[in-house]
Formats: C-alpha cells, sequence, structure tokens
C-alpha cells in the first residue's frame, strides 16, 4: 500500500494543477514612492540605553502581482534618520528588502487591508562615520485605496530591526537598531488594472 501511495503521488506532481501551484505566473508590475515619520525611540548604544527623537522616513519599492489572489512580492529600500536626544549625533539607516505583501479583501468600499513581511540588510550609520552592516527583517500593516485605474495611495505602520547587535566603528563597538515609521504614499501599476493595494495585489 505504501508502494502504491508513493507511486500515485509522484504520478500527480506534472500535473497541470500542480505546477500551476508551485509556479505561480504575473499578473503586473508596480512601483510605489513613500515617505513620513519615524517614531521615537529608545536604543542600546555601545551598552548604554539612548533616547532618539523624531525622525523621518522615506523610500521606494517595485513590486510584481502574482497569479495567486492577494499575493505579491516587491524590492524595497528605505532610508531612516534621527538624532539622539543627548548625544547630539545622528543614527542613519538605509534597508534593502524582499518583501511578501498579502491583501484582505474585506468588502470595505474600495479600501484594502495588507500585511507584508521582509527579510534582507540593513546599514547603519552613527556619528556621522561609523557604519556598519547586518541582517534584518521588517513586518508592516496597512490599508489602500485607488485614485484612478493605475494609480493608489497607501498609509502604513512599519517595523524594522537588525537581527542582533551590530558592530561598529574602529575599535568595533556593538549597537543596537529598530525604528518604527508610519509612512503614506503612492502606488503606480502597470499591467494589470486599478491598484488598490500598497504593495499589493491589482484586483479588486
Amino acid at each position: 500500500m505504501r508502494k502504491l501511495a508513493v507511486l500515485a503521488l509522484l504520478a500527480a506532481l506534472p500535473t497541470p494543477a500542480f505546477a500551476q501551484m508551485a509556479m505561480p505566473g504575473f499578473s503586473g508590475f508596480y512601483i510605489q514612492a513613500y515617505g513620513g515619520l519615524r517614531v521615537p525611540d529608545n536604543l542600546q548604544y555601545n551598552g548604554t540605553a539612548q533616547d532618539l527623537g523624531i525622525g523621518t522616513s522615506l523610500g521606494a519599492s517595485v513590486g510584481v502581482d502574482t497569479t495567486i489572489p492577494g499575493v505579491s512580492a516587491e524590492f524595497d529600500y528605505m532610508h531612516s534618520s534621527a538624532n539622539y536626544s543627548a548625544l547630539g549625533t545622528s543614527l542613519d539607516s538605509q534597508s534593502f528588502m524582499v518583501d511578501g505583501i498579502y491583501n484582505l479583501d474585506l468588502n470595505m468600499g474600495g479600501l484594502k487591508p495588507y500585511l507584508g513581511a521582509g527579510l534582507g540588510a540593513v546599514n547603519v550609520t552613527y556619528k556621522s562615520s561609523d557604519s556598519g552592516t547586518g541582517l534584518g527583517f521588517q513586518v508592516k500593516a496597512g490599508v489602500s485605496g485607488p485614485i484612478t485605474d493605475q494609480l493608489s495611495w497607501f498609509g502604513e505602520y512599519r517595523y524594522q530591526q537588525a537581527i542582533g547587535n551590530l558592530n561598529i566603528g574602529s575599535p568595533a563597538y556593538p549597537v543596537e537598531y529598530a525604528s518604527h515609521s508610519l509612512l503614506g504614499g503612492i502606488k503606480i501599476s502597470f499591467g494589470g488594472g486599478a491598484a488598490p493595494s500598497g504593495g499589493g495585489y491589482n484586483g479588486y
């Protein structure tokens, strides 16, 4: 019986249904630009917790909508900057992430919530010179609505963090990096019709 079950499974693998599920296609692509505020925070700086004031976050992304309803993937770049309240120096960061986005169709009169998560690299600069790069991740949640057939707006909350401390400077010292950002932006979609979701699927 086990041999028959294995043979049946192997026979099912080449079927069109399996191929379509395993290799989703693309229904269109999009570009986004966004900006907003970096929320004040408290992070470890060389073993001491330091307050960061309000800052700015700016970025852009390029993505593709898949043939799986509500699912898209994108390559995202974000730059953020904030000043240490007591040190008189700034914290600047750049991130390059590959994100997966899922859009929820909740029949909200054109509005669509979405969730996303990404993994990539984070580069941070302290004291305008000491810098380091490490692995990082981000998660985001937002809502979007259409403006025209190809243009839409979106607003989101995004959390970003380096995985572990980053060692920067010479001699090296450990620093913690994380950010909370409130963002708003515009999305332009191509090849898939209207674009109701920030960083996501084009279908209504």
